[in-house]
């Protein structure tokens, strides 16, 4: 069998992120490493990883509805060797990785904790420059064996004033039919931006947490992204 160096893993190999060669072994075949971390994420106090896999011919094509991105999460057992403790196809999804107006969930460690955060990110209309963002933090629980869903924090996007103003302005051009309005929204953005948007203060100041007394106990094993952390807030209060 052909030996692959890490540099060949690379889902991106101009990004000059370099996976570890212990990592090597658990990387499927046909898949590359989109991203990954590493840290304490089980409380062993030693070091794990966390894999975002995809395989690169799942994205010659847009809007490919069969794609997967994969992620591992890998713990140290006996003599420190490493083991898959769970694998997840609900976290990251396609349109995450080849989406312009979608940035791809970004994974942390938190090491104080033994766990981990999950921030996903998205603009709220084509390249609006309001943005919506949430976060996730699982923490790791020993006697389930797996990762449990600590709080969900909210912020920008529908809890923002500019979110809610663009929405509204949407909703009355499409009432009046101003079709000109709405392809150049979905064409350039709203308010018709040309440069990159970045979230502002006001709206990174607006955030809502939602914890366990909401949503009760959830899993790691259990959780499916999809459109369940966005709606959140319109099914439970804080």
């Amino acid at each position: 069998m052909k030996s692959v160096s890490p540099e060949e893993l690379m889902f991106n190999p101009g990004s000059g992120l370099i996976i570890p060669s212990e990592v090597i072994p658990f990387v499927p075949s046909l898949y590359k490493v989109f991203d990954f971390v590493k840290g304490d994420i089980n409380k062993d106090r030693l070091g794990g990883y966390i894999l975002i896999l995809a395989n690169p011919a799942d994205f010659e094509e847009l809007d490919n509805e069969e794609a997967k991105v994969l992620v591992y999460f890998l713990v140290r057992g006996k003599d420190n060797v490493l083991l898959v403790q769970q694998k997840h196809d609900q976290l990251v999804f396609a349109d995450n990785i080849q989406s312009p107006s979608i940035n791809s969930p970004t994974f942390e460690v938190d090491s104080k904790k033994g766990g981990f955060t999950i921030t996903y990110h998205t603009q709220g209309y084509a390249r609006s420059g309001v943005w919506e963002e949430a976060v996730a933090g699982f923490i790791y629980d020993k006697k389930r064996a797996d990762w449990i869903l600590e709080s969900i924090t909210t912020s920008g996007g529908e809890n923002s004033p500019g979110y809610n103003d663009e929405r509204e302005a949407i909703r009355a051009a499409e009432e009046r039919g101003d079709t000109a309005f709405l392809r150049r929204v979905e064409e350039e953005g709203y308010p018709f931006l040309d440069m990159e948007a970045k979230p502002t203060e006001s709206e990174e100041e607006n955030q809502t947490r939602y914890t366990s007394k909401q949503f009760g106990l959830i899993t790691l094993s259990k959780f499916e992204m999809g459109d369940w952390v966005y709606n959140l807030h319109e099914k439970h209060t804080p």
